[in-house]
């Protein structure tokens, strides 16, 4: 009861702040000069309750000029609980708003905090990459969340560089370490976040050359039964697998197979074309014989076929046909 009477106490006087304010705007601000921090502070409460007039974005947009920093920040408040967040305006707004705070001030302030939850709602990828980087990086600065080191790892992506996202997940030890649990765990859905990290940092290491057994066994077969697709298929996964069956061998066939079958999904109960991505030309052979799933066997005898014809038949009758 009395933290609500303080918080409408709050919102009245930040309200009576704001319609000063306003007033005041555009002819005075943002034209001769920026918002104070003691304004951004005193008047954020009203905005973020909505207390604001329909027009005060528009007339904070007067003019082609830079925007100036203070007030870079209050258009971002502004979008962040809009209907406009996703839009490319509004993308550009919030990262223009999130480069401009400053590390020392506004470090408790509800202006803050409405922007970085703004930032952990939103993906960077209509901005050009380089602000969205920039913005992804400094809302990971200010704010340690696995949502905000997604939106970094993917934003490295975009600008090509497995190197680096390999480097971040080095440094970032607690983060990685959730990541693997939530991996050896068989995950859930509502850590989309978690598993889409897991397919970055798995994706990237890949790309690097590493084929260690710790990539293999504790990020690419989990992610066989996991991955969403939007950075790395369950399929490519498990075909990475694929290639490194006999050399170096880190996963044993039957334990890919049991993957493969538990995790993907065929495309219709009589469509299984998809598992093609997933085989290997050179080690076909060493999961020929550990499928279970009668359709998935009879796909990859279709895929050896195709391949080599005269290899199929010979692995078929050294090793009999398979009852």
């Amino acid at each position: 009861m009395i933290r609500a009477r303080v918080k409408a106490s709050l919102q009245s006087r930040s309200t009576i702040w704001l319609a000063k304010l306003e007033a005041r705007i555009p002819h005075e601000i943002p034209a001769r000069r920026d918002f104070t921090w003691f304004e951004i502070r005193w008047i954020t409460p009203a905005i973020l309750a909505g207390r604001h007039s329909p027009d005060l974005l528009s007339k904070l947009t007067v003019g082609a000029g830079v925007c100036p920093p203070r007030t870079a920040i209050l258009k971002g408040i502004l979008v962040s609980g809009d209907s406009a967040l996703n839009t490319p305006e509004g993308l550009q707004a919030v990262a223009d708003a999130v480069i401009a705070i400053p590390f020392l001030m506004l470090n408790f302030s509800a202006a803050r905090r409405e922007l970085l939850s703004a930032c952990e709602r939103v993906e960077w990828g209509t901005l050009p990459v380089e602000k969205a980087v920039r913005a992804a990086r400094k809302a990971f600065r200010l704010r340690r969340s696995i949502a905000l080191w997604r939106r970094l790892l993917g934003e490295l992506r975009r600008v090509s560089e497995p190197g680096e996202i390999c480097d971040e997940a080095r440094k970032r030890v607690m983060f990685r370490r959730r990541v693997r649990r939530l991996l050896r765990s068989q995950g859930q859905a509502s850590e989309i976040d978690v598993i889409l990290a897991a397919e970055l940092i798995a994706l990237a290491r890949c790309e690097s050359g590493d084929t260690g057994r710790e990539l293999a066994r504790c990020w690419l077969l989990p992610l066989v039964g996991l991955a969403t697709g939007r950075y790395l298929e369950r399929t490519s996964a498990a075909r990475r697998l694929s290639e490194q069956l006999e050399n170096p061998g880190h996963v044993a066939p039957r334990e890919l197979a049991e993957a493969m079958e538990r995790g993907i999904v065929p495309d219709s109960w009589d469509d299984y074309s998809k598992f093609r991505k997933a085989f290997s030309e050179a080690t076909w052979e060493r999961l020929h014989e550990a499928l279970s799933d009668q359709n998935i066997f009879t796909e990859l005898e279709r895929f050896a076929c195709e391949r080599d014809c005269f290899r199929f038949w010979r692995h078929i009758e050294s090793k009999g046909e398979r009852q």
